[in-house]
């Protein structure tokens, strides 16, 4: 079930991808601003599902799909989207919860998915949330991502 939902998950954002279970998240240091703490995790990330390696603002990011929550490191394509983030809702775990990603974050994620050929409208994610246009798809993703729109149930398998 884990690697179904990555996989829908990893297919929508291009930057998704699991940090290992017995890594510790990264912190912001004291004192740091969301900004110095977003130029410090600028880096490339290599997309799970696709194999594609982009340079991001890969910050830790805790998700929940049902009912399992696990934190995983995302890929921001801009700065502005980082630092609304960060500052929007870092714990002090150095955690951001996916309720706290922002606007800015997901219209710089639609436009990467865009700008990548990966999303062109209408389209519709998961096959059953239709968009035709770049506020559609922010709102659906901000909806998978923070829970309040459920993922479709996979095929049943045999």
């Amino acid at each position: 079930m884990r690697r179904i939902v990555l996989l829908l998950v990893g297919l929508l954002t291009v930057g998704l991808t699991a940090a290992p279970a017995s890594a510790a998240p990264a912190h912001q240091p004291a004192g740091a601003s969301p900004a110095a703490y977003c130029r410090s995790v600028y880096e490339p990330l290599t997309n799970p599902v696709t194999g594609l390696t982009f340079d991001q603002y890969v910050i830790p990011v805790e998700f929940s799909f049902g009912g399992e929550t696990v934190v995983e490191d995302f890929g921001l394509s801009s700065f502005q989207a980082c630092v609304s983030t960060v500052a929007s809702g870092m714990t002090d775990e150095g955690v951001v919860p996916a309720s706290a990603i922002t606007t800015p974050a997901y219209l710089a994620q639609c436009d990467f998915l865009e700008w990548a050929g990966v999303v062109t409208y209408p389209y519709s994610f998961y096959g059953v949330y239709p968009a035709t246009k770049r506020a559609d798809c922010v709102r659906i993703l901000k909806g998978v991502h923070s829970g309040t729109l459920p993922l479709p149930e996979p095929p049943p398998v045999g």
